[in-house]
């Protein structure tokens, strides 16, 4: 049972890297400047920080609902017991 967890880690880590590197490909295409409106806001910046501030939102948002979910089932499980 542990052999099958050892490759089934070692593969999500290598779809990991490979997904790193499609990600970090990405970013360095797109490098100009685009113009940004945000309610009364108006800036230029460059797509790159645009795509890693969208990322790193999307990323927390998910952690936090991983989290909330986790917190949630526990709740349950002890209320069953």
């Amino acid at each position: 049972m542990s052999k099958i967890r050892t490759i089934v880690s070692d593969v999500q880590l290598v779809l990991f890297i490979i997904a790193l590197i499609v990600f970090t490909i990405f970013l360095v295409q797109n490098t100009s400047t685009i113009r940004v409106n945000f309610l009364t806001i108006e800036t230029q910046i460059p797509t790159v920080v645009l795509i890693l501030v969208a990322t790193l939102v999307g990323f927390l948002g998910g952690y936090l609902f991983a989290i909330r979910f986790r917190r949630r089932q526990k709740k349950d499980a002890l209320a069953r017991e």
